[in-house]
């Protein structure tokens, strides 16, 4: 396992700097902008997110699983041309939800296109093993998002919408890298293969992205309820909380990866077993510090517009913490081609949050704080929910789980 233990620690330090990078970025829109313009950035987020999680119905997250089927270079056109509608229809939707100008509706297809092109090329740069180039281009966009942010606001470019082009030519730079990162891969045919229709792309990929929609519904639900321009806190919370997704974040990626073409079961459990273990082991020590960072800490960070964050980021941790389970489960599930059990379990967690949110708006009791305890209870749902799913369904990784492993 030594391979594991040393991509996955490398993994999570490059994304580590790379929320490092990310966030910095965050503080320096929060106070250069003001909370209401960070606000704002975020719904271009929201809406970039969405395309993209569209997008990937035509591949996506399940890219390293299909390349037991299909050559890189059927995956990546096929996917930038699926992209082409929702990079069109979602941006158009928030032309009338919330005003967008024609500008904006521009910079949003570009960006959401490109964005959906980098997604399966970091996918195929995972599935074809290539960890150091997929490590990198995760400190590259947020290094490049920042300087160009920096840029444009020092030539007197100060608002969001320059926020936007600064991200959308990170996109832009880190697929021509990805071209040129995977250019053997794309250019070989793997007539070797069992030959798929486009059906099983979609079919699979279907599958695993509705989980990735229904997780993001459910955390993104209250831009869809509340004004974008009031949501500069809950912009800057959900970021830290996305932090702390780095961490199983990166050990599953690379346990995914490590096990998606391997048929050895054994060795499939013996992975993420460790990386189970190692991501409780980080995880709560880090959430527990950010419990108990006082207030003046966070506004200091993030300047004086952002009073009374603190409270709110207590009150995310207990769901950050659970969250954070579901994720591993979800990889361990995703290994073995298993996406719909993902989704049932995210579903059920979408179910309460809706359910929640429904009877708030129907009472007139809706709120930020409300949006994000319904939000939180959705996040519990889905980890014990999955936890149940694993159990049912694979026993052998479920008991795994509750031994702990030998990291030596």
């Amino acid at each position: 396992m030594p391979i594991m233990v040393k991509t996955a620690g490398f993994t999570f330090g490059s994304r580590l700097f790379g929320a490092i990078l990310s966030f910095c970025l965050i503080v320096i829109v929060s106070r250069w902008l003001g909370a209401e313009e960070r606000g704002v950035c975020g719904l271009y987020l929201v809406i970039i997110t969405i395309i993209t999680a569209v997008s990937d119905i035509a591949a996506g997250a399940a890219a390293p699983y299909l390349l037991n089927l299909y050559p890189p270079s059927r995956l990546l056109k096929g996917q930038m041309a699926w992209a082409f509608f929702p990079a069109v229809i979602v941006p158009l939707v928030f032309v009338f939800l919330s005003g967008l100008s024609f500008s904006e509706y521009l910079l949003l297809f570009l960006a959401g296109w490109l964005n959906s092109t980098w997604s399966v090329l970091q996918q195929l740069l995972l599935g074809t093993r290539k960890f150091l180039a997929f490590n990198l281009m995760t400190i590259l966009i947020p290094a490049l998002s920042m300087a160009g942010f920096i840029l444009f606001y020092q030539s007197g470019f100060q608002s969001a919408i320059f926020y936007l082009s600064a991200i959308l030519s990170s996109f832009f730079i880190a697929c021509l890298a990805g071209f040129f990162l995977l250019n053997t891969e794309l250019k070989t045919s793997r007539n070797d293969q069992r030959q798929q229709g486009s059906r099983t792309i979609f079919h699979l990929g279907l599958q695993n992205q509705l989980a990735h929609l229904a997780s993001l519904l459910n955390s993104r639900l209250v831009y869809f309820v509340l004004p974008a321009a009031s949501l500069g806190l809950w912009s800057n919370t959900l970021s830290i909380a996305e932090a702390f997704f780095l961490i199983p974040g990166s050990l599953g990626q690379v346990a995914y990866g490590l096990v998606a073409a391997n048929t050895n079961k054994e060795d499939g459990k013996l992975i993420f077993q460790k990386a189970w273990w190692a991501n409780l082991a980080v995880l709560f020590p880090c959430l527990v510090i950010a419990w108990f960072l006082p207030e003046n800490f966070w506004q200091g960070v993030f300047g004086s517009d952002f009073s009374g964050i603190s409270v709110v980021i207590r009150l995310v941790i207990p769901g950050i913490g659970l969250y954070c389970l579901y994720l591993l489960v979800s990889y361990r599930q995703s290994s073995s081609g298993n996406f719909q059990y993902n989704f049932y379990a995210l579903l059920a967690g979408l179910s309460i949050n809706l359910a929640a949110t429904g009877i708030m708006l129907f009472t007139g009791s809706y709120s930020l704080t409300g949006g994000i305890i319904a939000l939180v209870s959705g996040w519990g749902i889905a980890a014990i929910a999955s936890l149940i799913i694993l159990q049912k369904t694979d026993n052998h990784s479920f008991k795994s789980f509750l031994q702990v492993p030998d990291f030596r």
